[in-house]
């Protein structure tokens, strides 16, 4: 009777293991990325990427390429939703994109490279210039052997 059951357990059919779709948004590179794929390592060729604002409505949208890759540009700021769609497959992935802080020359915490080559550029000239006229004072006023 026991072999009954085993073969019976043996010939009923297996529950499918989810083949589910993932979504990742790196926001702190320029253009955006979204990197798409499934729980198997399978990447999303060919998703339909929406991105959607606050109001429901679409500002960009397109394909992930056969790396399941899709960019765009990085919008204004705000909180957008983006969609990532393929076979009956979804995923959403919310994008907070702050306020800018206002910066004089400093950007990203680094300085603007042009004013960083002129505050070099004037370190240069002005010590070269200060050890020139040290010098020709220092030999205008050595006695001559």
């Amino acid at each position: 009777m026991w072999c009954v059951v085993v073969l019976a357990a043996a010939a009923a059919p297996q529950s499918a293991a989810a083949h589910d779709l993932k979504a990742d948004v790196n926001p702190a590179v320029e253009p955006i990325r979204v990197e798409a794929g499934y729980d198997d390592g399978m990447p999303a060729d060919g998703a339909r990427v929406s991105v959607l604002d606050a109001q429901g409505s679409t500002i960009a949208a397109g394909s992930c390429d056969a790396r399941g890759i899709w960019q765009f540009g990085k919008p204004g700021p705000g909180r957008y939703r983006i969609v990532v769609e393929q076979a009956g497959h979804r995923d959403e992935v919310i994008l907070d994109v702050p306020e800018a802080a206002p910066s004089m020359a400093m950007g990203r915490g680094r300085l603007d490279k042009n004013l960083g080559l002129a505050i070099g550029l004037a370190i240069l000239l002005g010590g070269t210039g200060t050890f020139v006229i040290f010098r020709r004072r220092v030999a205008a006023g050595s006695p001559t052997p």
